[in-house]
Protein backbone atom coordinates (compact mmCIF):
# COMPACT_ATOMS: atom_id res chain seq x y z
CA UNK A 1 0.00 0.00 0.00
CA UNK A 2 1.46 3.74 -0.83
CA UNK A 3 1.74 5.48 2.17
CA UNK A 4 0.28 8.53 0.79
CA UNK A 5 -2.82 7.21 0.40
CA UNK A 6 -2.34 4.64 3.72
CA UNK A 7 -4.61 6.64 6.07
CA UNK A 8 -7.36 9.08 6.91
CA UNK A 9 -6.82 10.25 10.36
CA UNK A 10 -10.67 11.13 11.69
CA UNK A 11 -9.65 12.89 15.55
CA UNK A 12 -13.00 12.42 16.78
CA UNK A 13 -14.22 13.17 19.16
CA UNK A 14 -12.56 16.96 19.52
CA UNK A 15 -14.07 17.09 23.66
CA UNK A 16 -12.46 15.19 25.59
CA UNK A 17 -10.15 13.22 23.24
CA UNK A 18 -7.40 16.30 22.13
CA UNK A 19 -9.28 18.83 24.31
CA UNK A 20 -10.16 19.25 27.73
CA UNK A 21 -13.93 19.40 28.12
CA UNK A 22 -14.92 17.43 30.90
CA UNK A 23 -18.55 16.44 28.72
CA UNK A 24 -20.06 14.39 31.77
CA UNK A 25 -19.82 17.23 34.10
CA UNK A 26 -22.20 20.20 33.05
CA UNK A 27 -20.92 23.39 34.83
CA UNK A 28 -16.87 22.18 33.92
CA UNK A 29 -17.61 21.68 30.16
CA UNK A 30 -19.27 25.34 30.21
CA UNK A 31 -16.29 26.73 32.04
CA UNK A 32 -13.65 25.03 29.45
CA UNK A 33 -16.04 26.05 26.74
CA UNK A 34 -16.58 29.54 27.20
CA UNK A 35 -14.79 30.88 30.02
CA UNK A 36 -11.60 29.35 30.09
CA UNK A 37 -8.74 28.97 27.74
CA UNK A 38 -9.02 25.77 25.67
CA UNK A 39 -6.81 23.33 26.92
CA UNK A 40 -5.25 19.96 25.08
CA UNK A 41 -5.17 16.98 26.62
CA UNK A 42 -1.70 15.56 28.11
CA UNK A 43 0.46 14.64 25.01
CA UNK A 44 -2.20 13.98 22.37
CA UNK A 45 -0.47 16.92 20.76
CA UNK A 46 3.35 14.82 20.53
CA UNK A 47 0.98 11.92 19.38
CA UNK A 48 -0.49 13.63 16.48
CA UNK A 49 2.52 15.06 15.40
CA UNK A 50 4.25 11.37 15.58
CA UNK A 51 0.95 10.33 13.28
CA UNK A 52 1.68 12.81 10.98
CA UNK A 53 5.54 11.84 10.59
CA UNK A 54 5.20 8.68 10.29
CA UNK A 55 1.89 8.17 8.08
CA UNK A 56 1.40 11.43 6.27
CA UNK A 57 -2.28 11.11 6.76
CA UNK A 58 -5.19 13.35 5.61
CA UNK A 59 -6.70 14.62 8.75
CA UNK A 60 -10.30 14.92 9.62
CA UNK A 61 -11.76 15.93 12.61
CA UNK A 62 -15.00 15.38 13.40
CA UNK A 63 -17.11 16.34 16.28
CA UNK A 64 -20.54 17.31 17.64
CA UNK A 65 -20.02 20.17 18.86
CA UNK A 66 -22.00 22.85 16.98
CA UNK A 67 -20.76 24.42 13.98
CA UNK A 68 -21.04 28.38 16.51
CA UNK A 69 -17.69 26.66 17.92
CA UNK A 70 -15.99 26.81 14.73
CA UNK A 71 -13.48 29.96 15.15
CA UNK A 72 -12.31 28.96 18.59
CA UNK A 73 -12.04 25.14 17.60
CA UNK A 74 -10.11 25.91 14.49
CA UNK A 75 -7.84 28.26 16.32
CA UNK A 76 -7.52 25.48 19.33
CA UNK A 77 -6.40 22.74 16.22
CA UNK A 78 -4.19 25.10 14.47
CA UNK A 79 -2.24 26.11 17.64
CA UNK A 80 -1.75 22.48 18.42
CA UNK A 81 -2.63 19.75 16.36
CA UNK A 82 -1.69 18.72 12.76
CA UNK A 83 -3.99 20.80 10.31
CA UNK A 84 -6.99 19.67 8.65
CA UNK A 85 -10.87 19.68 7.61
CA UNK A 86 -13.11 20.74 10.61
CA UNK A 87 -16.20 18.76 10.47
CA UNK A 88 -19.26 20.05 13.46
CA UNK A 89 -22.69 19.39 13.46
CA UNK A 90 -25.39 21.52 12.03
CA UNK A 91 -27.23 23.03 14.64
CA UNK A 92 -29.49 26.06 15.76
CA UNK A 93 -29.04 27.27 19.32
CA UNK A 94 -29.89 30.35 20.87
CA UNK A 95 -29.26 29.44 24.52
CA UNK A 96 -26.51 27.45 26.21
CA UNK A 97 -28.90 24.51 27.26
CA UNK A 98 -28.95 23.73 23.38
CA UNK A 99 -25.01 23.35 22.97
CA UNK A 100 -24.70 20.83 26.25
CA UNK A 101 -27.78 19.20 24.24
CA UNK A 102 -25.16 19.03 21.02
CA UNK A 103 -22.50 17.44 22.79
CA UNK A 104 -25.06 14.26 24.23
CA UNK A 105 -28.11 13.42 22.33
CA UNK A 106 -28.02 11.86 19.20
CA UNK A 107 -23.92 11.57 18.92
CA UNK A 108 -23.89 8.15 17.95
CA UNK A 109 -26.16 8.23 14.99
CA UNK A 110 -24.49 11.55 14.19
CA UNK A 111 -20.67 10.21 13.91
CA UNK A 112 -22.10 6.98 12.52
CA UNK A 113 -23.83 8.87 9.43
CA UNK A 114 -20.40 11.49 8.91
CA UNK A 115 -18.21 7.95 9.42
CA UNK A 116 -20.19 6.50 6.37
CA UNK A 117 -20.09 9.82 4.26
CA UNK A 118 -16.39 10.03 5.13
CA UNK A 119 -15.83 6.67 4.02
CA UNK A 120 -17.50 6.44 1.07
CA UNK A 121 -16.40 9.98 -0.50
CA UNK A 122 -12.94 8.64 -0.02
CA UNK A 123 -12.56 4.94 -0.96
CA UNK A 124 -9.04 5.04 -1.68
CA UNK A 125 -7.88 5.73 1.79
CA UNK A 126 -7.62 3.49 5.18
CA UNK A 127 -8.62 5.15 8.18
CA UNK A 128 -7.59 5.33 12.20
CA UNK A 129 -10.04 6.45 14.73
CA UNK A 130 -9.27 8.46 17.65
CA UNK A 131 -11.81 8.98 20.32
CA UNK A 132 -12.66 8.95 24.01
CA UNK A 133 -14.88 7.01 26.43
CA UNK A 134 -17.25 9.74 27.57
CA UNK A 135 -19.56 9.51 25.01
CA UNK A 136 -20.91 7.23 21.89
CA UNK A 137 -16.72 6.81 20.03
CA UNK A 138 -16.46 3.11 21.13
CA UNK A 139 -19.94 2.33 19.88
CA UNK A 140 -19.81 4.33 16.65
CA UNK A 141 -16.20 3.50 15.63
CA UNK A 142 -17.43 0.10 16.21
CA UNK A 143 -20.47 0.21 13.43
CA UNK A 144 -17.69 1.84 11.41
CA UNK A 145 -15.24 -0.84 11.08
CA UNK A 146 -18.33 -3.30 10.66
CA UNK A 147 -19.74 -1.35 7.59
CA UNK A 148 -15.84 -1.63 6.20
CA UNK A 149 -13.73 -3.80 7.61
CA UNK A 150 -11.25 -3.12 5.75
CA UNK A 151 -10.70 0.02 5.38
CA UNK A 152 -10.55 0.68 9.44
CA UNK A 153 -6.85 -0.33 10.19
CA UNK A 154 -7.48 1.13 14.07
CA UNK A 155 -9.50 2.05 16.58
CA UNK A 156 -7.84 3.99 19.45
CA UNK A 157 -10.28 5.33 22.64
CA UNK A 158 -8.86 6.91 25.35
CA UNK A 159 -10.39 6.47 28.95
CA UNK A 160 -11.10 9.78 30.40
CA UNK A 161 -11.16 9.46 34.56
CA UNK A 162 -11.52 12.41 37.32
CA UNK A 163 -14.49 14.36 35.76
CA UNK A 164 -17.92 12.39 36.93
CA UNK A 165 -16.54 9.53 38.85
CA UNK A 166 -20.00 7.59 38.78
CA UNK A 167 -20.97 7.39 35.35
CA UNK A 168 -17.18 6.76 34.41
CA UNK A 169 -17.55 3.24 36.54
CA UNK A 170 -19.75 2.36 33.28
CA UNK A 171 -18.16 3.98 31.06
CA UNK A 172 -14.84 3.01 31.25
CA UNK A 173 -15.69 -0.77 32.25
CA UNK A 174 -14.28 -3.74 30.42
CA UNK A 175 -17.90 -4.39 30.08
CA UNK A 176 -19.03 -1.83 27.98
CA UNK A 177 -15.81 -2.49 25.76
CA UNK A 178 -16.27 -5.95 25.34
CA UNK A 179 -20.24 -5.06 24.17
CA UNK A 180 -18.75 -2.04 22.01
CA UNK A 181 -16.66 -3.78 19.87
CA UNK A 182 -18.04 -7.35 19.56
CA UNK A 183 -17.39 -8.48 16.73
CA UNK A 184 -14.53 -6.11 15.91
CA UNK A 185 -10.93 -7.97 16.20
CA UNK A 186 -8.84 -7.18 18.95
CA UNK A 187 -5.68 -6.19 17.35
CA UNK A 188 -7.76 -3.24 15.61
CA UNK A 189 -9.04 -1.37 18.94
CA UNK A 190 -7.29 -0.45 21.90
CA UNK A 191 -8.20 1.77 24.94
CA UNK A 192 -5.91 4.08 26.23
CA UNK A 193 -5.28 6.67 29.36
CA UNK A 194 -2.16 7.95 28.49
CA UNK A 195 -0.96 9.13 24.30
CA UNK A 196 2.45 7.98 25.47
CA UNK A 197 0.95 4.11 25.32
CA UNK A 198 -0.31 4.46 21.47
CA UNK A 199 3.26 5.83 19.83
CA UNK A 200 5.05 2.91 19.28
CA UNK A 201 1.85 1.40 17.55
CA UNK A 202 2.07 4.14 15.18
CA UNK A 203 4.54 1.30 13.16
CA UNK A 204 2.13 -0.99 12.94
CA UNK A 205 0.01 0.46 10.88
CA UNK A 206 2.45 1.23 7.87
Amino acid sequence: MARDCLTGVSGIDIDDTIKVSHVRDRISLLKHTFALEPLYVDDMPRLYRHLDGVLKPAWYYLSASPYNLYPMLRSFISDNYPQGQLLLREMSWQELESFVVSLTVGTQKYKERELDRLVTFLPERKWVFIGDSTQKDPEAYATAYKRNPEKVRRIWIRVVEGVNRLEEGRLNSDERFATAFKDVPREVWRTFKHAGELEALVGEIV
